[in-house]
């Protein structure tokens, strides 16, 4: 998670005044304020007072004042009936278009293909598309050690193990809509919760696979899941899962090593 930019413990923000990054670009600190004002938002739950926005980000409690209601104005917040503030559909909006696979896919085709040369498997990254597990980055053996006879984007979010992961470390809101629509099983997904990890065995397309799947997440919050799936009992299921693990950790370090 980014820290915030602390701002004056004494009075109003200030305007129009900002850093300077070794490009000699100035940044605007408002802009960052402002930002980190949605940011803290949107990664609160219950959403935040005016009080609770300050202690957080260590502003003076005006200075709070002025960004949520700029942010009220903007569309991108609104205040509820016990003045608590929350990011406004705006936000969720914004956040479906959002592909992270685009952005991280420096980061991400590495790693699918140290783990793909590893497992001799196909490895995928999926997102949450909606209340849909959509695969959006998949990398392919050279020499598959079984063949396939299609292949499905959409995944299911009950049999697959990236849609169990999905679900299991998604917000609570994704997790209601999915409890009330008899997705989710809590003592299930509360298990892959603690144990970092779904695995998965079933029949696919005519064949008997285990699939297992990781959560990843960058700045704190979750992103993806990382899976492989393979002909089942072609390899220890302790192998895949650790295989899993190790690339889930090897995005991890490579997430934090390029933040600024």
């Amino acid at each position: 998670m980014t820290e915030a930019t602390p701002g004056p413990r004494s009075g109003a923000p200030q305007r129009g005044r900002g850093a300077r990054r070794a490009t000699g670009t100035p940044v605007l600190q408002t802009g960052i304020k402002m930002l980190a004002v949605i940011d803290a938002l949107a990664r609160a739950e219950h959403g935040l007072s005016v009080s609770a926005l300050a202690e957080r980000l260590g502003w003076a409690r005006a200075a709070a004042h002025q960004y949520l209601q700029t942010a009220v104005a903007a569309g991108w917040a609104f205040r509820d009936e016990n003045a608590v503030y929350r990011v406004s559909l705006r936000v969720a909006d914004l956040a479906s278009r959002v592909n992270p696979a685009k952005e991280l896919r420096p980061i991400l085709l590495p790693v699918m293909q140290e783990a793909v040369a590893e497992l001799g498997a196909p490895v995928s990254f999926a997102v949450m598309e909606q209340s849909t597990p959509v695969i959006v980055e998949r990398v392919e053996p050279a020499r598959a050690k079984f063949i396939r006879r299609g292949y499905e984007a959409r995944v299911s979010p009950r049999s697959s193990a990236s849609g169990q992961v999905l679900l299991a470390f998604s917000d609570e809101a994704h997790r209601a809509a999915a409890r009330d629509s008899g997705v989710l099983d809590d003592a299930v997904y509360a298990r892959i919760r603690l144990q970092g990890y779904a695995l998965v065995h079933s029949e696919w397309l005519g064949d008997r696979i285990t699939a297992v799947a990781v959560p990843i997440a960058h700045e704190g919050a979750g992103i993806g899941a990382l899976s492989v799936i393979t002909e089942q009992g072609a390899l220890p299921d302790d192998r895949l899962i650790d295989a899993m693990l190790r690339a889930s950790g090897r995005l991890h370090d490579a997430f934090a090593s390029r933040q600024p």
